[in-house]
This record gives C-alpha cells, sequence and structure tokens, in this order.
C-alpha cells in the first residue's frame, strides 16, 4: 500500500496525505480524513459519466442523515498520478487550480 499526497489543488480541504485503505472498483481507494476521499468510479453521475479517480467532499447536511458525496476534481484513467486532473465545476471545488498527486 501507498500514500499519495495532494497539492497544489488550491482548495486546503483537498491538499494533503491520502491514506491508502483498501480497494475500490477494483483499484486503490484513499483516505485524507472523515469528510475527503480518493476513489475509483466507472462513471459519478450527474457530475461525469467517465470511468477515472475522484476527489470527493463528503458532507452531512444533518446528524443521522444520508452522506453526500460532491466530486470536486477528476482524473480519467486508474492513475491518480497523471497529469490530468481537472476540477469538477467551480462549484463543487470552489476553484479551479489544479494541482498534482504524487
Amino acid at each position: 500500500m501507498s500514500n499519495k499526497t495532494v497539492t497544489g489543488f488550491g482548495n486546503s480541504k483537498v491538499n494533503g496525505t491520502y491514506i491508502e485503505t483498501g480497494t475500490y472498483n477494483e483499484q486503490p481507494y484513499y483516505v485524507k480524513n472523515a469528510n475527503t476521499i480518493m476513489a475509483y468510479y466507472a462513471g459519478f453521475m450527474p457530475y461525469s459519466n467517465g470511468a477515472g479517480y475522484y476527489i470527493m467532499r463528503i458532507t452531512q447536511i444533518a446528524s443521522g442523515a444520508i452522506p453526500i458525496m460532491i466530486p470536486e476534481y477528476k482524473i480519467n484513467g486508474t492513475d491518480p498520478t497523471a497529469t490530468t486532473w481537472v476540477a469538477m465545476l467551480p462549484a463543487t471545488s470552489g476553484t479551479t487550480a489544479i494541482g498534482s498527486v504524487s
């Protein structure tokens, strides 16, 4: 297992160390904290129907409510260290800055 470091995304909620915690959809799954994850999905509608890694923020509107996963950044393919990350929407990421994963 290897951890990933996310830098330069212009969002302190996203930047930081992600710990590999297992697999999801047959790819490594990474957790920064209880509110931020990096995971592979075949698609994440209505935001994107393409396969790739997504950095997502997890929010809960009220105690006991179903958590809502909001994708902030995406990269196509199965390699999160590639250089083609994109902001999903300024409305979900809060920024258009694109950093790197190593």
